[in-house]
């Protein structure tokens, strides 16, 4: 099997999410400008035919507008053992968890094959412990997040 492209990915869980939440790309662009973004029906389009990425902002509020969570947006399905990222076929699991599979020497990317393949639960149960580890240790003195400033994107301060 050949790898899929991520964007093709992407795209192609945009459009399943749309349609499985019965939305016409005019009311996911109006949904997504309650959210903040700049959004219109073309650009919808843009999305799910893969011209046009999603920013880090974009992702969860997409899935509030869809009605699911990020990663049924950013991962690719079940079954799908390698996702294409420019001319290298990376592992698709290593999208929901550190494994063995990827690794650098300087600059230079080495992709193998994991020495451990994990299943859905496990990867979840590894993505929630690893939520539990930060909420207890934030990385500095303050609390989780209480010092990230909210802002819109477009807005200037």
């Amino acid at each position: 099997m050949q790898p899929a492209a991520y964007g093709e990915i992407l795209a192609a869980n945009v459009r399943a999410a749309r349609a499985r939440a019965d939305l016409t790309q005019s009311a996911v662009a109006k949904r997504m400008r309650q959210l903040g973004a700049r959004w219109h029906f073309q650009t919808v389009g843009a999305v799910e035919r893969g011209e046009r990425p999603l920013s880090a902002y974009e992702v969860p509020a997409l899935a509030c507008v869809l009605g699911i969570t990020p990663d049924v947006l950013y991962l690719p399905p079940a079954g799908m053992p390698l996702v294409a990222f420019g001319d290298q076929a990376v592992p698709a699991q290593r999208l929901s968890i550190v494994d063995d599979s990827v690794s650098w020497d300087g600059d230079d990317i080495s992709v193998s094959a994991p020495t451990e393949t994990y299943r859905p639960a496990d990867v979840r149960a590894v993505v929630h412990a690893i939520r539990e580890e930060l909420r207890r240790h934030p990385g500095g003195e303050s609390g989780w997040a209480e010092d990230i400033p909210v802002r819109r994107p477009g807005k200037s301060r």
